[in-house]
């Protein structure tokens, strides 16, 4: 039989050992009519037959429920690891910028007693501010209230709130006086020192407070946030070391006497 003028259309079929050349039977015959697309899979009719025998190329897979608990609980520990370092840096950083600040307002308060040959009075018994005579006549702040990072919002539990919120945001700046010198200005005055201020008799006033802090004292609430140990004694005479743990208890402070802040006298006993 010769082969019409379409060709020849050569399939390898698997017959045994050796392969063999098929005619395809000539076009235009019973069987040999063009292969028709298969309307519902969009294939020929070959091709779909080869999806429904499991050929095709499987599709994507998913991830399983196993694969995402457990990638939940990797990044479960990734934070449980970095939160905390990340708190502790922020904290870090806030020490940093309390004792810059600290630094600044000494700075003001050594040039006003140079020019003035006093330290600037006490204002509003020292609780969160910081004296006026450092902005008026002469500024040597551009502020009075210069805000602590550490005691936005505080609220003292055992204090008068309606006052202590309104001045407890700020650092504190209190110049100390003998019992002698205090008892001048009049009580109830804005320049009147708070009884911390006062180096008198205790428990009333602050015994030796003059030996232990100098001139004047400034203090930061510190990371603990806790002003007081029990209703006498301030945390102003336990500093705060970062040795003890990044929120380890006690203020940061300046004193005239300890730019550091660190190294108070034992408290004085009545």
């Amino acid at each position: 039989m010769e082969p019409r003028s379409a060709g020849w259309i050569a399939v390898l079929v698997i017959s045994g050992d050796r392969p063999r050349r098929r005619p395809l039977p000539p076009l235009g015959s019973g069987g040999g009519q063009r292969p028709r697309p298969d309307a519902r899979a969009g294939l020929s009719a070959p091709n779909a037959l080869s999806v429904q025998r499991g050929t095709a190329r499987p599709a994507a897979a998913a991830f399983t429920l196993i694969e995402l608990l457990i990638v939940v609980a990797i990044i479960a520990v990734l934070a449980v690891i970095a939160v905390p370092n990340f708190l502790e840096a922020q904290v870090r950083g806030k020490v940093a910028r309390v004792r810059a600040d600290l630094r600044g307002i000494a700075t003001a308060i050594e040039a006003y007693a140079a020019d003035m040959g006093d330290y600037p009075r006490n204002w509003m018994y020292g609780w969160g501010t910081v004296s006026p005579d450092l902005t008026t006549p002469v500024s040597y702040l551009t502020g009075l209230n210069i805000r602590d990072p550490f005691a936005n919002r505080l609220v003292d539990p055992h204090a008068n709130q309606g006052v202590w919120e309104r001045y407890t945001a700020y650092y504190d700046y209190e110049r100390i006086l003998p019992l002698s010198e205090a008892m001048q200005i009049p009580f109830g005055s804005p320049w009147y020192p708070s009884r911390q201020a006062i180096d008198g008799p205790a428990p009333v006033y602050n015994k030796g407070a003059l030996e232990k802090y100098g001139q004047w004292r400034l203090f930061s609430v510190g990371p603990d946030r806790e002003w007081v140990i029990d209703d006498l004694v301030l945390t102003i005479d336990i500093p705060y070391d970062p040795t003890n743990g990044t929120m380890s208890f006690g203020n940061i402070s300046r004193t005239q006497r300890d730019p550091r802040g660190t190294d108070f006298l034992p408290p004085v006993l009545p």
